[in-house]
């Protein structure tokens, strides 16, 4: 990869993305054990949307098709543009088209509460209650 590597390139890498593609191999089991998980997050009439991969190690916060708060994204893809994309995103795009992902409508409050949390210690209790909460 070039050093003009932009997310309109990680966009169209993402697209071509199949479970058949050797990309998907690091991450194909995660996808089947529904990982990925979609935040619906609700404010009054507003309803918005957090995706996040709930890891063996951690979590991380993710934009489809442009963005993982993992270290490999930042390095790896950010920073020295060596690679479009983390197994992370691939892994996203590949739940999505398979339909392997795991929905949870909650409060903006506790989708906030989430976010910080994966940010400061790299998993969120509040999620992982949340997503303990509906197995039950």
């Amino acid at each position: 990869m070039d050093d003009t590597l932009d997310v309109k390139d990680t966009a169209k890498y993402l697209e071509s993305i199949t479970p058949e593609s050797p990309e998907a191999k690091s991450i194909l089991a995660e996808v089947y054990e529904k990982r990925f998980v979609k935040l619906s997050c609700k404010q009054g009439s507003s309803n918005g949307f957090i995706w996040v991969y709930t890891g063996p190690r951690g979590d991380y916060l993710l934009v489809p098709r442009s963005f993982c708060s993992c270290k490999d994204f930042m390095i790896r893809t950010a920073s020295t543009k060596k690679t479009p994309a983390c197994k992370h995103l691939v892994g996203l795009e590949l739940a999505a088209k398979l339909g392997k992902k795991r929905e949870v409508s909650l409060s903006a409050e506790d989708c906030v509460r989430i976010v910080f949390e994966i940010l400061e210690k790299n998993l969120s209790p509040t999620l992982r209650k949340a997503l303990y909460t509906l197995q039950e």
